[in-house]
């Protein structure tokens, strides 16, 4: 059984301008930073020459760049290592800064940790035709702005979506807008026993954008909410479905009344649930599929009973019965089930003939079981139950 639930994230988008460190792969880069955190602050163009055979000045504009990129502190020609350069050679990626307008999707989610708001940076802004605001106001504009975007100078960022990964707003010289998001975010939570896949989905509205593929959502992972497949279950069962969880044996109890004759015969019911609530978060409409058992012995008895009516075609002689019966109670493990005779099942009411000449009635096509063993026709149909007993043997031939 698996169960998904989705929810709608909402996004809000703000244009900034501001100066980024976004990570990047710049292979070439870790042995100047593993050079520079080895000698712990003594670092220098001609150490640097020295242990890695390249020239003075080439040294000199690698060590220039960790600077420049908040990797590395300059004091009088020595560098020391900064808490952003041993962050790029745990990752093995190195950040580098760049001007610009930049788009930052926010996120308002009770799933989504406060540190991983802004769920998806790009540095497309001025591509889409938002422009710098003239003017040299020191003080950016802040009014209608969230809060996760007023606070972003000097954060370093964990954004989930997206190809940044990682960024550092070393400064922000405007919040310049709000705009209309063009993401579609999706929550998908998928419980598990021991706890849930939490993941973000995203799609572009309106169409491909740069660098997405139009039918394959963007993805990312977030931390453990802790709902279990159980906790799951209990909560759409609560909030519409028929029946109780038993979470030893993973399935729904239902009552007999409770089941179809389809439901009772696939030992499944699907329970549709609009808009549950799980762990105080609201999910769209959802399906699940689950095994279900009877509720109780009484329940189980009036199923096998209704089990062995549908199942039973055409001749059913001792060795057949015995048969369908074991298959019954195969199905309905850990119930007390007493098919008794076979004689008791037959249709009209009577017994197997048990000697020539003797009189029996035939079929009539109406359930003739009493209303404990059956439920009524008209809310049951016709069973597909025609018990023809000529076999030899209840003939005495």
């Amino acid at each position: 059984m698996n169960v998904s639930l989705e929810a709608r994230v909402p996004v809000e988008c703000h244009v900034i301008h501001a100066n980024v460190s976004k990570t990047s792969d710049i292979p070439y880069m870790m042995p100047v930073l593993e050079h520079v955190r080895e000698l712990g602050g003594a670092a220098t163009a001609a150490s640097l020459s020295e242990d890695l055979s390249i020239s003075p000045p080439l040294c000199k504009s690698l060590l220039a760049y960790c600077v420049e990129n908040g990797l590395a502190e300059d004091a009088n020609g020595r560098h020391a290592l900064t808490p952003d350069g041993a962050r790029a050679i745990e990752r093995g990626r190195v950040f580098t800064s760049e001007e610009g307008m930049w788009k930052v999707y926010v996120a308002d989610h009770a799933a989504i940790p406060k540190g991983m708001s802004v769920v998806r940076m790009e540095d497309g802004a001025g591509d889409a035709g938002y422009q710098a605001s003239k003017g040299q106001d020191p003080q950016p504009r802040v009014k209608g702005t969230v809060a996760a975007v007023r606070n972003l100078q000097g954060k370093a960022l964990r954004i989930a979506l997206g190809t940044m990964g990682e960024a550092i707003v070393r400064g922000v010289h405007r919040y310049e807008k709000q705009i209309a998001p063009d993401l579609d975010v999706r929550l998908l939570i998928e419980p598990g026993k021991d706890g849930a896949s939490v993941a973000l989905l995203a799609s572009r509205i309106g169409g491909q954008g740069f660098g997405w593929r139009p039918s394959v959502p963007d993805r990312a992972s977030l931390p453990d909410m802790g709902i279990t497949i159980d906790e799951a279950m209990d909560a759409l069962l609560h909030g519409g479905g028929e029946g109780l969880w038993d979470a030893e044996r993973g399935c729904i109890l239902v009552g007999y009344d409770s089941a179809s004759d389809d439901e009772m015969l696939r030992m499944q019911k699907t329970v549709s649930v609009d808009h549950p609530e799980v762990a105080g978060i609201k999910f769209e409409p959802v399906k699940v599929t689950a095994k279900i058992l009877p509720l109780d012995e009484e329940d189980a008895r009036r199923w096998a009973r209704r089990l062995l009516a549908i199942m039973a075609v055409g001749y059913v002689t001792r060795e057949e019965y015995a048969r369908l019966v074991e298959g019954i109670k195969g199905r309905l493990t850990g119930f007390d089930i007493s098919m008794g005779d076979r004689a008791d099942h037959i249709p009209g009411g009577g017994g197997a003939p048990r000697a020539r000449g003797r009189t029996w009635r035939f079929w009539t096509g109406r359930p003739q079981n009493t209303r404990q063993e059956q439920r009524p026709a008209s809310a049951r149909g016709r069973p597909r139950l025609f018990w023809l007993i000529q076999a030899m043997e209840d003939w005495g031939l």
